[in-house]
Protein backbone atom coordinates (compact mmCIF):
# COMPACT_ATOMS: atom_id res chain seq x y z
CA UNK A 1 0.00 0.00 0.00
CA UNK A 2 1.14 3.76 -0.85
CA UNK A 3 1.47 6.72 0.77
CA UNK A 4 -1.66 7.91 -0.54
CA UNK A 5 -3.26 5.22 -0.50
CA UNK A 6 -3.38 4.65 3.42
CA UNK A 7 -4.08 8.53 3.48
CA UNK A 8 -7.77 7.29 1.69
CA UNK A 9 -8.11 4.47 4.28
CA UNK A 10 -7.23 7.11 6.90
CA UNK A 11 -9.38 10.20 5.78
CA UNK A 12 -12.58 7.43 4.80
CA UNK A 13 -12.64 5.48 8.52
CA UNK A 14 -12.74 8.85 9.56
CA UNK A 15 -15.63 9.95 7.65
CA UNK A 16 -17.91 7.16 6.52
CA UNK A 17 -16.38 4.22 6.59
CA UNK A 18 -16.42 2.54 10.64
CA UNK A 19 -14.17 -0.03 10.91
CA UNK A 20 -11.72 -0.53 14.06
CA UNK A 21 -13.04 2.63 15.15
CA UNK A 22 -16.21 5.04 14.87
CA UNK A 23 -16.80 7.00 12.00
CA UNK A 24 -17.60 10.34 11.92
CA UNK A 25 -20.95 9.63 10.35
CA UNK A 26 -21.88 6.86 12.80
CA UNK A 27 -20.95 9.03 15.97
CA UNK A 28 -23.02 11.79 14.79
CA UNK A 29 -26.00 9.81 13.61
CA UNK A 30 -29.55 10.15 15.22
CA UNK A 31 -28.46 13.50 17.57
CA UNK A 32 -31.37 15.69 18.38
CA UNK A 33 -30.50 19.21 19.06
CA UNK A 34 -30.62 19.15 22.69
CA UNK A 35 -28.25 16.20 22.54
CA UNK A 36 -25.74 18.28 20.41
CA UNK A 37 -25.18 20.98 23.06
CA UNK A 38 -25.17 19.32 26.13
CA UNK A 39 -22.18 19.86 28.32
CA UNK A 40 -20.99 18.02 31.50
CA UNK A 41 -19.59 21.06 33.05
CA UNK A 42 -17.80 24.74 30.97
CA UNK A 43 -14.63 22.81 30.95
CA UNK A 44 -16.09 20.75 28.26
CA UNK A 45 -16.81 21.20 24.95
CA UNK A 46 -20.20 19.59 23.27
CA UNK A 47 -20.84 17.82 19.84
CA UNK A 48 -21.42 20.75 17.84
CA UNK A 49 -18.47 22.61 19.27
CA UNK A 50 -16.06 19.82 18.55
CA UNK A 51 -17.45 19.66 14.82
CA UNK A 52 -16.83 22.96 14.74
CA UNK A 53 -13.67 22.53 15.14
CA UNK A 54 -12.69 19.64 13.25
CA UNK A 55 -14.65 21.70 10.41
CA UNK A 56 -12.31 24.84 10.85
CA UNK A 57 -8.70 22.92 10.68
CA UNK A 58 -9.81 20.11 7.80
CA UNK A 59 -11.18 23.34 6.01
CA UNK A 60 -8.23 25.22 6.34
CA UNK A 61 -5.76 22.52 5.39
CA UNK A 62 -7.63 21.56 2.45
CA UNK A 63 -7.53 24.97 1.51
CA UNK A 64 -3.96 24.93 1.79
CA UNK A 65 -3.35 21.50 0.26
CA UNK A 66 -5.18 22.86 -2.70
CA UNK A 67 -2.88 25.65 -2.66
CA UNK A 68 -5.19 28.60 -1.60
CA UNK A 69 -3.71 31.08 0.48
CA UNK A 70 -5.52 31.15 4.10
CA UNK A 71 -4.23 32.95 6.80
CA UNK A 72 -5.85 32.02 10.22
CA UNK A 73 -6.84 35.63 10.89
CA UNK A 74 -5.44 34.94 14.80
CA UNK A 75 -7.92 32.73 15.54
CA UNK A 76 -6.77 31.09 18.98
CA UNK A 77 -7.37 26.77 19.04
CA UNK A 78 -10.30 27.93 21.63
CA UNK A 79 -11.82 29.61 19.15
CA UNK A 80 -12.53 27.51 16.76
CA UNK A 81 -15.22 25.64 18.48
CA UNK A 82 -17.50 28.58 17.85
CA UNK A 83 -19.77 28.54 14.62
CA UNK A 84 -17.92 30.52 12.83
CA UNK A 85 -20.36 30.99 10.04
CA UNK A 86 -23.31 30.64 12.13
CA UNK A 87 -24.41 27.77 10.39
CA UNK A 88 -27.33 25.37 11.81
CA UNK A 89 -26.75 21.80 12.78
CA UNK A 90 -27.13 20.01 9.32
CA UNK A 91 -25.41 22.85 7.35
CA UNK A 92 -22.31 22.55 9.20
CA UNK A 93 -22.59 18.51 8.94
CA UNK A 94 -23.25 19.15 5.51
CA UNK A 95 -20.45 21.22 4.95
CA UNK A 96 -17.64 19.06 7.03
CA UNK A 97 -18.65 16.13 4.91
CA UNK A 98 -18.08 18.01 1.93
CA UNK A 99 -14.82 19.30 3.17
CA UNK A 100 -13.85 15.50 3.67
CA UNK A 101 -14.84 14.42 0.47
CA UNK A 102 -12.54 17.34 -0.77
CA UNK A 103 -9.87 15.58 1.34
CA UNK A 104 -10.29 12.51 -0.64
CA UNK A 105 -10.45 13.72 -4.13
CA UNK A 106 -7.40 16.17 -3.12
CA UNK A 107 -5.50 13.05 -2.13
CA UNK A 108 -6.67 11.27 -5.16
CA UNK A 109 -5.44 13.89 -7.28
CA UNK A 110 -2.14 14.68 -6.41
CA UNK A 111 0.78 13.49 -7.31
CA UNK A 112 3.27 11.57 -4.96
CA UNK A 113 5.75 13.93 -4.94
CA UNK A 114 3.67 16.74 -3.34
CA UNK A 115 3.80 14.59 -0.32
CA UNK A 116 7.71 15.36 0.17
CA UNK A 117 7.11 19.34 -0.40
CA UNK A 118 6.99 21.64 2.29
CA UNK A 119 3.69 23.42 3.10
CA UNK A 120 3.63 27.24 2.70
CA UNK A 121 2.92 27.65 6.19
CA UNK A 122 5.61 24.99 7.97
CA UNK A 123 9.07 25.19 5.93
CA UNK A 124 10.08 22.80 8.61
CA UNK A 125 7.20 19.74 8.07
CA UNK A 126 6.31 18.17 4.59
CA UNK A 127 2.60 17.47 2.94
CA UNK A 128 2.98 14.15 3.89
CA UNK A 129 3.59 14.83 7.86
CA UNK A 130 0.78 17.17 7.88
CA UNK A 131 -1.82 14.55 5.97
CA UNK A 132 -0.95 12.15 8.05
CA UNK A 133 -1.68 13.81 11.63
CA UNK A 134 -5.09 15.35 10.20
CA UNK A 135 -6.77 11.64 10.23
CA UNK A 136 -5.51 11.39 13.80
CA UNK A 137 -7.29 14.45 14.72
CA UNK A 138 -9.89 13.92 13.62
CA UNK A 139 -10.46 10.22 15.04
CA UNK A 140 -9.32 11.70 18.41
CA UNK A 141 -12.49 13.90 18.31
CA UNK A 142 -14.75 11.11 16.74
CA UNK A 143 -14.40 9.31 20.07
CA UNK A 144 -14.79 12.20 22.37
CA UNK A 145 -17.88 12.19 20.78
CA UNK A 146 -18.47 8.63 21.22
CA UNK A 147 -17.66 9.00 24.85
CA UNK A 148 -20.04 11.68 24.91
CA UNK A 149 -22.85 10.66 24.22
CA UNK A 150 -22.35 7.35 26.46
CA UNK A 151 -22.35 9.35 29.23
CA UNK A 152 -25.43 10.88 27.67
CA UNK A 153 -26.98 7.73 27.25
CA UNK A 154 -27.83 7.69 24.25
CA UNK A 155 -25.45 5.67 21.92
CA UNK A 156 -26.29 3.13 20.00
CA UNK A 157 -23.86 0.50 20.12
CA UNK A 158 -24.89 -1.46 16.53
CA UNK A 159 -22.95 2.02 15.66
CA UNK A 160 -19.89 0.57 16.74
CA UNK A 161 -18.00 0.60 19.96
CA UNK A 162 -19.79 -2.13 21.80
Amino acid sequence: MGRKELLLEQFRACHNESGWFVSLQSSIKDLTNEEIIEKNSKETNSIKEIINHLLFWNELYLNRCKGIHVVKKGISNDQTFLNQDNLGWFSTIEKFSNILDGWEKEILNCEESKLETHPPHDPNGTWWEVLSHIPIHNAYHIGQIVYIRRQQGNWNSQNGVH
